[in-house]
């Protein structure tokens, strides 16, 4: 099974001097979008396929340089020679691709479900939040309950917009509640629902998944333990503070 994140777009950077891409953001001396990984890792997917745009060189020079930078290396420079030592690198299998502004929504869907082929079903995660999911137990109940896509469903602060429930069922969602349920992302999807969410993938989320509501494909899996979006530097100061504690709730590898 294969995990694609959404690692840039319109709303996936911090406003202000820099734009930094929230993905590529360091927690613990990590980007975001690696503790991201580590979560679908811990249960077992280690096949990814990230979206990018503008931070794709960024992504690409991080991943091409991680052995080295995670390893012991000798330098042999007589002999202009580079052994590393490969201590512990994870098992990953990589694929960047670019799904900017520059392309149409048809084009961001087709260079998606060339990387799909053959899967019954994957992970969607967004690159800008961090939670303590169980997603084997995500994926369990997107096959039970059989239709196209299952989104988590999360209970934060009522800044959020809400799911509206019938059950396990979705059937709307609004922007500005003043309570309830909302979008926490790490989605499961059949392939077959690629053609129904439009620009789902760097467009208005909460427009996308409410039109899917309205045609009884979307489940909501309930995820009330910890969840947590990057909205803001207070935000990262928070993950940062917890990682510093030495057991961030994330941290289930």
């Amino acid at each position: 099974m294969k995990a694609v994140i959404l690692a840039d777009g319109p709303d996936l950077r911090f406003p202000g001097p820099g734009n930094i891409s929230k993905s590529m953001v360091e927690i613990g001396g990590r980007p975001l979008i690696w503790h991201i990984m580590k979560i679908y890792a811990a249960h077992g997917i280690s096949d990814f396929v990230l979206c990018c745009g503008a931070n794709a060189a960024e992504i690409k020079t991080f991943f091409a340089g991680y052995a080295l930078h995670t390893a012991d290396v000798t330098f042999d420079l007589s002999l202009k020679s580079t052994d590393i030592h490969l201590a512990s690198v994870e098992d990953w299998r990589v694929t960047v691709i670019d799904t900017g502004d520059a392309v149409s929504s048809d084009q961001r869907r087709q260079k998606i479900a060339a990387h799909l082929e053959g899967e019954e079903a994957f992970c969607l995660a967004y690159g800008d939040s961090l939670a303590s999911i169980d997603i084997g137990a995500s994926l369990a109940f997107h096959r039970a309950h059989g239709q196209g896509m299952t989104v988590a469903a999360v209970y934060p602060p009522a800044r959020y917009g809400a799911l509206h429930l019938e059950g396990v069922e979705v059937r709307a969602l609004s922007a500005k509640p003043e309570s309830g349920f909302v979008n926490g992302g790490f989605l499961v999807l059949s392939p077959s629902s690629l053609s129904a969410i439009a620009d789902v993938f760097l467009s208005d989320r909460t427009a996308e998944l409410d039109a899917l509501a309205q045609t009884g494909q979307l489940r909501a899996y309930l995820h009330e333990g910890f969840w947590q979006p990057v909205d803001t530097r207070h935000d990262v100061v928070r993950l940062e503070s917890l990682w510093k504690e030495g057991m961030p709730p994330w941290k289930v590898w």
